[in-house]
């Protein structure tokens, strides 16, 4: 609907009428999405009550799954930690990661001076001033290397 030529072509009365109409439009609108609201709210229910042993079944899947994850991954960084390995025969992996260290008052004071695009009046960018801060040597930031162990997805056959 081209708006613009329904307000030039009303009179002011009209345009009220106009309004009005579309009003009670959405407003008829509004209820039937309401009753569909409630309908679907009634079905999901209903999907819940019939599947709780399926979805219980699955949320102490998805505990262990998690918790053999998180077992993997310690596994992995005591192993790095001790030997140095970076990679598994199973494909889990180690991936050094960089953390900067730094005084977030002294990096906005660094910032204000030397480096506006990684500042706004008021704070510190960080993300601007991380990425400058890794391939510029400042002293005020130190750059660790964090050992992040990864794991392979994992492709199970669908039935």
């Amino acid at each position: 609907m081209d708006v613009m030529a329904v307000i030039d072509a009303q009179a002011p009365e009209g345009m009220e009428q106009t309004l009005e109409s579309f009003m009670a439009e959405m407003k008829a609108a509004k209820e039937e999405d309401n009753v569909l609201d409630k309908i679907e709210y009634e079905r999901y229910d209903k999907y819940l009550e019939e599947n709780k042993d399926l979805l219980e079944a699955r949320k102490v899947l998805c505990e262990k799954i998690s918790g053999c994850a998180d077992t993997i991954r310690e596994i992995m960084l005591m192993h790095y930690n001790k030997h140095g390995v970076k990679k598994a025969r199973c494909g889990v992996a180690i991936r050094l990661t960089k953390k900067l260290i730094y005084d977030v008052g002294v990096a906005f004071g660094w910032a204000k001076s030397a480096c506006k695009i990684v500042v706004t009046p008021e704070r510190l960018d960080v993300r601007a001033f991380e990425q400058m801060a890794k391939i510029t040597d400042l002293d005020f930031v130190k750059i660790e290397e964090v050992p992040q162990a990864t794991i392979p997805k994992i492709e199970v056959e669908t039935k």
